[in-house]
This record gives C-alpha cells, structure tokens and sequence, in this order.
C-alpha cells in the first residue's frame, strides 16, 4: 500500500470504526522549518477542538511490518486515552487570564520559516526569530502545545511586546536551564543505553585520563525540548562565562539545545562553523535544525552576536 492510498485507508477505518457520532478527517501540519506532517483529525459532535495523530510514523511502521489493523486499533486507543482532552485545553485560548501565566518561547530559523512568520506575532534575533506557544500540558510520552497565531493576539487583545514580557517570564520558570559538560551528557546517555553492562571508562575525552580534551557544554532546558531559547534567560550565559573568565562561542545545536565552546579553547570559528553546518546536514532532522550560524556571546556587554560579523583575520580575546 503506498503512502497515499494509507493516509485515506487510515480515515475509512476509523470512520467505520468510530461510527456517524464521529467526523474523521485528514490534515496537513505545517511544522518547524517547512516540514508539513499528515495527520488524522478526529472530532465528536459539535467539539470546538480536536487532537491531530500524525500519520506518519505509522506508515513507517507498517513498511516495518506492523499490521494495519494493530496501527488502527492503535491510533483508536490513543484517541479514547485522550478524548476530551484537547476542548478543554482549548479553553485557554479563549479567556487570555488562564492563558497568560503558560505562555512561553523558542527558536526557529528566520529564513527557513518566512511563510509561517507572516501569521504569527514573532521578535528578530540575528537570523532566528522568537515565536510564541501556549504550553499545555506534559507527560511521559511529550509536550501538548499549541502555536500562537495572529488570531489569538486579536482574540485576547494583546501585543507582541505583552507576549514577550509574559514569555521572558514564563520560560525560565516552566522550564529551567540545564547546562553540563558533554562529557557528563555522554555518560549518561551511555549509562541508559548500556544498562548494567555501562562501566565509567567506556566514555574518556582526555588525553591522559584527567582533563576533558574537548571544553564542550550542553545548554537546554530541562525537558530537553526547545532548550536553545535558554541562551536568552537572565544571567545563564553571563554567569557561566564570568565562571569561565571567557567569552563564549554558540553552537546551534538543535532547536532544542546549543553547544557553548569558551574562547580561545578550541577550533577557529571557520572551522566551528563548518562543523556545525556539516552535523546539521547529516546528523539532525529538518525539522530539529536552527542554524548554521555560529554566534558570540561577550562578557564585556552581555550581547550575542552572529560571528560571521567580524572577519575570519580578526582575533577575538578575552579581558
């Protein structure tokens, strides 16, 4: 069955499935950077609301092998474990009091973006921009967000500055930074993945057992997801720098989090920039990307800037 011929068996099903009480609909969701996802809509009665289960990983798995039938009675299932639950989030888009106190920011590529920032209220920064979402709710299995538009600003009779100020606010506090050497990062994912059969010297970036070979910190959030805004929190880049006593360089890791290099520790910024430009290309999904740019962060006026500014002769140092 190919691609197309899935997406409406997947809608006749469970149309058949849910029965007249039921209106089961295929969309498209424009995603971060482009990327459009299918999804199936399931809406009961006169609901003002209803989830999208993208459809997409479920193909995969059923190229994988997985019988359609599972696939149906599994997107059935995680629709009844959740129905309901998207009117009432809905609500916080209606009355901005409730909304107000989950409004938060991220990320996202200016240029790979253009289309989606025509609708949504939005601030520059170098060449990403900050958007805005409403957090709804988390569980073991993700984030239930939503996207602020145009509209909501309309609706709730608010600017972009409002949003801003709100978000500055809420950010940090729903979702604190997280910064550790990537060493540390390493070993814990080598930990997970290897269970008891994990010993400490399975991970060693030095040279000679004592000193990291690599100075390389991970800046997210502690949900691991759209962490890179965490460069923006008061005092996160400034204290870690004044620890360090060094400027600092920013690697665009993902949208969900960055790599902080101190200056004068490591490669030349043409060579960073190569770097980050060549992992996104080959290791990071589209959907995940935020840059090729490098940036810099100087202690001396607490400013990021886009490293291509300065010129590749030019020396950056440190006080």
């Amino acid at each position: 069955m190919v691609y197309e011929q899935f997406l409406h068996a997947v809608r006749d099903s469970l149309e058949t499935r849910l029965g007249d009480d039921y209106l089961v609909t295929l969309r498209q969701i424009p995603k971060n950077n482009g990327v459009v996802l299918d999804g199936v809509c399931i809406r009961r009665g006169a609901e003002l609301a209803a989830p999208t289960i993208y459809l997409n990983p479920y193909y995969e798995e059923y190229e994988g092998g997985m019988a359609f039938d599972d696939i149906i009675e599994e997107i059935e299932k995680l629709y009844h474990d959740n129905e309901g639950l998207a009117a009432e989030k809905f609500r916080s888009f209606s009355h901005f009091h409730l909304a107000k106190d989950r409004i938060a920011y991220k990320l996202v590529n200016a240029d790979k973006n253009r289309k989606l920032l025509e609708h949504v209220p939005h601030i520059p920064f170098c060449d990403l921009a900050l958007v805005f979402y409403l957090f709804l709710d988390s569980d073991d299995t993700g984030q239930m967000t939503a996207l602020i538009f145009k509209g909501h600003q309309k609706l709730w009779k608010v600017d972009t500055k409002e949003l801003y100020d709100l978000a500055r606010a809420n950010t940090s506090r729903l979702f604190p930074a997280v910064l550790k050497n990537i060493e540390e990062v390493l070993r814990e994912i080598a930990a997970a993945s290897l269970g008891d059969q994990y010993e400490e010297d399975y991970i060693d970036m030095s040279d000679d057992g004592t000193e990291p070979a690599v100075p390389l910190y991970i800046l997210t959030n502690h949900a691991g997801l759209n962490g890179a805004c965490s460069i923006l929190y008061d005092g996160v880049l400034k204290n870690f720098a004044d620890q360090l006593e060094k400027d600092l360089y920013i690697l665009p890791s993902s949208v969900h989090e960055v790599i902080l290099v101190p200056v004068g520790e490591t490669l030349s910024p043409a060579e960073l920039h190569l770097m980050v430009s060549s992992i996104n290309q080959s290791e990071v999904p589209v959907e995940d990307r935020l840059s090729d740019q490098i940036y810099l962060y100087t202690r001396s006026d607490n400013q990021i800037i886009p490293v291509s500014t300065f010129s590749e002769s030019d020396e950056i140092s440190n006080p």
